[in-house]
């Protein structure tokens, strides 16, 4: 008799279901080609849930890896667990401690530069006109994401004639786009060719993608000099673009809702401390208060405002993008980078 059930246990086809599947408290074993246990689904022993577990002794062990689920709750169990995003190959390595704490690494990215040269010469000819400097243009080599910083350097020889001194403002357009900020003001010596340098640290405002373009603009603010002019015979302009190196730094993902992106958190209060150790992307509803920030670390933190009008100060030192404390209205977003020493800030104000 035996036999006859190997035999039928081989070669008979397999079962198919259609309706429930009834084990009482029996397991559901899996084994491979070779009947070696695999795995196994069941109640756990206790009986507060169930389970779906590698094991390869029959009996549900966290440590090998498994998932437990019971009344509201879900558990990922295992000394290395792996969340993958679906339709996506972006994941997020996560650790748990032996206290059920999870931590995550951020992928290592690499720092990238570009770099661009140029030997334009042309007159700036009318007050406030932005004029891009020809062959000033570097690509970008990597996805640069809100609130991701990067940095860029420029110098640019120009020089004036017959009157006063004048004012230039130098620039950073994307995508062949005109700048739509303040930028760099430096006064520049009448009847002499010199070289401005202007380096600065952006936080970017928006996405911009790989292959995109970052170039120099440059304009004048007043027409005291008869000629104001890129003078490339002078030297040559230089541009260069980079991204720091980045990711290496430690996540702490326990009670995080979602890896890598903590909860918003509402706060209303006449002041606040916004520390974004409880989470990297935080809103808050403003009614006439002060905010200071604090950071576990280095990293790129996003805070939404609404009424941002209300607010009274923030007394934490920001280097703002252009140097300039933006004028608060509406709703505003503000990316913030803080870099371990100090914080880097820009704003998209009066967001609709």
């Amino acid at each position: 008799m035996s036999n006859v059930k190997n035999w039928v246990a081989e070669n008979a086809p397999a079962p198919e279901l259609g309706g429930q599947l009834i084990t009482k408290d029996f397991p559901i074993a899996y084994t491979d080609a070779g009947g070696v246990l695999q795995g196994a689904s069941g109640n756990t022993a206790d009986g507060t849930g169930i389970y779906i577990s590698h094991t390869l002794t029959g009996t549900y062990d966290p440590t090998e890896g498994g998932a437990f689920m019971s009344s509201g709750k879900l558990e990922l169990n295992g000394t290395n667990v792996l969340i993958s995003k679906l339709a996506s190959t972006d994941h997020v390595q996560v650790y748990a401690t032996p206290d059920g704490d999870l931590y995550g690494v951020e992928p290592p990215i690499s720092g990238w530069d570009d770099s661009a040269t140029s030997t334009a010469n042309f007159e700036l000819a009318t007050r406030d006109q932005w004029y891009q400097i020809t062959g000033l243009s570097c690509t970008v080599q990597q996805d640069i994401l809100t609130g991701d910083r990067y940095d860029t350097t420029a110098h640019i020889f120009v020089a004036e004639s017959g009157g006063k001194d004048e004012d230039v403002v130098i620039s950073y357009g994307i995508n062949g786009a005109a700048p739509t900020g303040v930028g760099k003001s430096t006064r520049v010596i009448k009847d002499t060719a010199t070289a401005i340098p202007v380096s600065t640290s952006v936080i970017a405002a928006s996405d911009i993608s790989a292959g995109q373009t970052v170039e120099v603009w440059v304009k004048k603010t007043k027409d005291n000099a008869s000629t104001l002019f890129i003078d490339g015979p002078s030297g040559t302009h230089t541009e260069t673009l980079s991204v720091p190196s980045g990711g290496s730094g430690v996540i702490d993902l326990t009670d995080s809702t979602f890896p890598t992106y903590a909860v918003f958190q509402n706060v209303f209060a006449a002041s606040a401390a916004i520390d974004f150790a409880n989470g990297n992307k935080q809103a808050l509803d403003v009614t006439g208060l002060s905010l200071t920030f604090a950071a576990p670390g280095p990293g790129s933190f996003i805070l939404d405002m609404v009424n941002s009008d209300a607010l009274t100060a923030i007394t934490t030192p920001v280097l703002w993008d252009s140097g300039t404390v933006p004028t608060w209205a509406g709703r505003s977003v503000l990316a913030l980078f803080y870099d371990g020493t100090n914080w880097f800030g820009s704003a998209l104000v009066g967001a609709t």
